[in-house]
């Protein structure tokens, strides 16, 4: 029997999905901390951040299913993280664009469909990416930019707000 080589944790595809999740966190959560106001311009009531938040994420949650389930069968998964990533990536383009409600909940449906679709398959090819004792500092790694990228997106908008 062969001893199977260990891959170094923090590899290059460790790095780019913990850089690339860091980025897209702050990018979305940019637009996402500036979004009250936007609606407040509009003459939209609170609730109505709630409720295109509420069907943004119901959304996300549900294509989840079946981009996991097509990225296995297929085995496409880069070309659907890539897919997924730059639909997120476009949303807040979208959210500048949008003059109405429904184009600002149309803006927002197709990032966190992007969000769904990327999820499942960018877990996946992480947990290919290295030895299986060591997937828990990789999705460590990937959390923690994450979380980092979920911190500088709400400063930089009130800066942007300032």
């Amino acid at each position: 029997m062969r001893a199977v080589r260990a891959l170094p944790w923090l590899n290059r595809n460790v790095a780019a999905m913990g850089v690339t999740s860091l980025l897209s966190d702050a990018s979305h959560e940019t637009a996402t901390s500036v979004l009250p106001g936007f609606l407040a311009v509009l003459g939209l009531p609170p609730a109505a951040l709630g409720i295109i938040e509420g069907i943004s994420d119901a959304l996300a949650s549900f294509v989840k299913l079946g981009s996991g389930w097509i990225g296995d069968r297929t085995g496409r998964r880069w070309r659907l993280a890539v897919a997924g990533y730059t639909m997120t990536g476009t949303m807040p383009l979208l959210l500048a664009l949008a003059g109405s409600w429904p184009l600002v909940l149309g803006a927002k449906l197709f990032g966190w469909l992007g969000k769904g679709i990327r999820g499942p398959v960018r877990n996946a090819m992480l947990a290919e990416s290295v030895s299986p004792e060591a997937r828990g500092r990789a999705f460590g790694f990937h959390r923690a930019g994450d979380t980092i990228g979920a911190v500088i997106g709400p400063l930089l908008g009130v800066a942007v707000l300032g």
